[in-house]
C-alpha cells in the first residue's frame, strides 16, 4: 500500500516482479525441502511434523521475511478455510487440528478441525507472555492489586525456535525467549491421541515487583467459568456488575479451569500455578509472582512448571477436564518388570465422576482410610473396589 501510494507505475511493476519471483522460489524452496530460514531473524521459523504423528492441531500459514534497504517487510501467506496448501506444505498428516504461529511462537490461529472451528477469538494471539508491573499498595509477596494490568509488556525476545522431538507419539516446539536477564524456556508438546497441548515451561527468573502471566482468548460465549478447588469447582461470573464481581478480577483455581458454552469450550490446566482472571473471555494465569517484601529477591531464581491447554466439545463435565488435569498432575511411569498382570489397581471404583483421592493407613488400627468426591454435582451410587 506504501508503495502504491508513494511510487510510480514503473516501480510498483518492478517490485512486483521482484516479491513474484521471490515468492516463487520460497514455494519451492518449501515444497521440496519442507522447511525455510528467515534470515530476518536468524532462526528456524517453521518445521514440519514427522509423518508418523496424526495431531488434532496443524499449521496453515507461512510467514516470510524480506530485508530491503535496512527495512524488514512480512509477507504472510494464509491457506483458505477450505484448501490445504500451506497444510500440506507444513504439515500434510495433521488430521484433527490445525495451528498457526507467528514471530514470536505465538498461536494466531488454533483451528479444530473435528468440530470445524477456531478455538482462538479472531486477531488475538494464544500463548502470549506478559510482564505486568506488580506494586501493591502492601504486602507485596501476597497482595496482587487491581492496578496492575495497567502497564504490561508482551515478552518477545524468541532467540531460538525448532522442532526437537518427532515421532509417532508426539512432537514437540521448543521456543526459547529472552527479555532483560530472564530466560523463558517452552517445550510445546502436541499428541497423537490426546487433545491437550502441554507447555513445559522454564524460567530464570530475574524480575523484582513484577508478574509473569499467559493468555489464551477463547473464542467461546459464556458469562461465567468454572475453577477447581479442593474436593469439588466452584463457578464465578464474567461481568463485573458489583463490587464483589469487581473485586474478583482474578480468582484462585487449583489443577484447571474452564470456560464452556453449550456445546464446546476450552480448559486451562497447570501442575503448580493457582491463580486465574477470564476478563474479555481471555483465559489468563499467573506464573510467577516475585514480591520485594519480606524478601527482597524472592522467586528471582529457576522455575519449573507445565500449564496446559484443552479444548473440547461439550461442557468440562462431558470433556473428561478433571480426568486430563489429574493425568497432568499425576503421570503415568514406565516401570520395568512392576506387575506380571496387565493392569494392577489396589483400590479402584467404578464411577467416572468420583475421584478416589486420598489412601492411607489409619492411625490406630489396622484399617485404611479412603477420601472420595463427587465433581458433577451429581447423586450417584459408587462401587468402591480393593485388590484381593
Amino acid at each position: 500500500r506504501s508503495l502504491y501510494n508513494n511510487a510510480d507505475q514503473t516501480t510498483i511493476a518492478v517490485v512486483y516482479d521482484l516479491l513474484h519471483r521471490i515468492l516463487k522460489f520460497y514455494l519451492a524452496f518449501i515444497i521440496n525441502h519442507r522447511y525455510f530460514i528467515s534470515h530476518a531473524v536468524h532462526h528456524k521459523l517453521f518445521y514440519c511434523f514427522s509423518e508418523n504423528i496424526c495431531s488434532p492441531y496443524a499449521l496453515r500459514s507461512l510467514t516470510l521475511f524480506f530485508n530491503v534497504s535496512g527495512k524488514i517487510f512480512r509477507l504472510l501467506l494464509i491457506s483458505d478455510d477450505r484448501c490445504d496448501l500451506c497444510l500440506y506444505i507444513c504439515t500434510d498428516h495433521m488430521d484433527r487440528r490445525r495451528l498457526r504461529t507467528n514471530l514470536y511462537s505465538e498461536f494466531t490461529s488454533l483451528f479444530d478441525k473435528e468440530n470445524d472451528r477456531e478455538v482462538l477469538q479472531s486477531g488475538k494471539t494464544g500463548n502470549e507472555l506478559r510482564i505486568y508491573e506488580d506494586k501493591p499498595l502492601q504486602y507485596s509477596a501476597w497482595n496482587l492489586d487491581i492496578f496492575h494490568t495497567e502497564k504490561s509488556w508482551k515478552v518477545e525476545g524468541v532467540r531460538r525456535m525448532e522442532w526437537t522431538e518427532n515421532g509417532p507419539v508426539r512432537a514437540t516446539l521448543e521456543i526459547e525467549r529472552e527479555v532483560m536477564d530472564t530466560v523463558i524456556r517452552q517445550q510445546i508438546h502436541f499428541y497423537a491421541k490426546d487433545r491437550r497441548i502441554d507447555f513445559e515451561t522454564y524460567v530464570d527468573w530475574k524480575f523484582a515487583e513484577h508478574v509473569l502471566k499467559v493468555h489464551f482468548p477463547a473464542d467461546v460465549h459464556s458469562d461465567e467459568a468454572t475453577y477447581d478447588i479442593q474436593f469439588g469447582n466452584v463457578t464465578r461470573k464474567l461481568h463485573t456488575n458489583t463490587s464483589w464481581d469487581q473485586a474478583r478480577f482474578e480468582v484462585c483455581g487449583h489443577k484447571w479451569a474452564d470456560l464452556s458454552e453449550g456445546g464446546y469450550g476450552v480448559s486451562l490446566m497447570n501442575d503448580c500455578k493457582y491463580g486465574y482472571s477470564m476478563k474479555d473471555r481471555v483465559i489468563t494465569q499467573t506464573l510467577i509472582k516475585s514480591g520485594t517484601e519480606p524478601n527482597l529477591t524472592a522467586d528471582q531464581e529457576e522455575h519449573f512448571f507445565t500449564y496446559s491447554l484443552y479444548p473440547h466439545a461439550g461442557t468440562w463435565r462431558e470433556a473428561g477436564t478433571v480426568q486430563e488435569a489429574l493425568n497432568l498432575n499425576v503421570p503415568a511411569k514406565a516401570v520395568s518388570s512392576a506387575a506380571e498382570k496387565d493392569r494392577m489397581e489396589f483400590l479402584s471404583v467404578d464411577k467416572r465422576n468420583v475421584v478416589l483421592e486420598t489412601v492411607k493407613k489409619a492411625e490406630d488400627g489396622d484399617g485404611i482410610i479412603v477420601r472420595l468426591y463427587e465433581v458433577e454435582n451429581a447423586r450417584t451410587k459408587v462401587t468402591l473396589y480393593c485388590a484381593d
